[in-house]
């Protein structure tokens, strides 16, 4: 017999906003049981389908939308040219910002941005990118990486992707430091072997939003046994 392990784990409700009104109404629901919320930014381009702000041509309403004051926001920018649309997101007064390795042409920009705008970096990183171009980064000033659990981006309810626990581990073996974020494909079944795997932290879409009590889906994922 095997003794079994009860462990507290790290759970970010994930929202895939259709429009200002979804966003903010996903936003006063996951309020009331979570402190940081990841908002999934697709720009229709590096990742479909497009999600708002993109969506819509709804850019304009970023610089006014009012943001609930004690709730952290974690931003995850599925776009094609993250350095053109930064400088918009700060309206949001993101607490962490993800930027897709493979979107990237100037990682000194980014840092240098992310330390004027006083956020932490997370890089993304898919599950076909090869280990080399994470291997190559001067991690120093990243905060996190986080890691896709799925196949293609910018969708909740895909199916988990076994290679996401040989991307823990290949990430761990060169950056031990930095904590792994998964995104994508995280439920009940599937938070035990990415913790097991060296994943710390937890970002839920489908698995919160589409039960009939989000708080109750929530509470239940942050208590794991492995």
């Amino acid at each position: 017999m095997f003794l079994s392990d009860t462990v507290a784990v790290d759970v970010v409700p994930a929202i895939i906003p259709t429009s200002a009104a979804d966003l903010v109404e996903k936003l006063a629901v996951a309020g009331v049981f979570a402190d940081e919320v990841q908002i999934d930014i697709v720009d229709g381009v590096f990742a479909k389908p497009a999600s708002w702000p993109f969506a819509n041509d709804s850019l304009s309403e970023l610089a006014s939308f009012k943001r609930p004051k004690d709730l952290k926001l974690e931003l995850d920018l599925m776009v094609e040219k993250p350095l053109e649309f930064l400088d918009a997101c700060i309206a949001l007064k993101p607490t962490r910002v993800v930027i897709h390795i493979e979107s990237i042409d100037d990682i000194d920009a980014i840092i240098a941005h992310s330390k004027t705008h006083d956020y932490i970096l997370g890089i993304g990183v898919s599950l076909d990118t090869p280990i080399k171009y994470i291997e190559t980064l001067d991690a120093s000033d990243i905060g996190y990486f986080q890691i896709m659990g799925i196949a293609t981006i910018g969708s909740q309810g895909q199916p988990f992707d076994e290679r996401v626990l040989t991307k823990i581990r290949e990430v761990l073996g060169c950056c031990a430091e930095h904590p792994v974020s998964i995104d994508g494909a995280v439920n009940a079944e599937t938070i035990p072997r990415l913790y097991t795997a060296g994943a710390s932290r937890f970002v839920v879409g489908s698995a919160i939003w589409n039960t009939e009590n989000p708080a109750k889906a929530f509470e239940a994922l942050k208590t794991i046994t492995i």
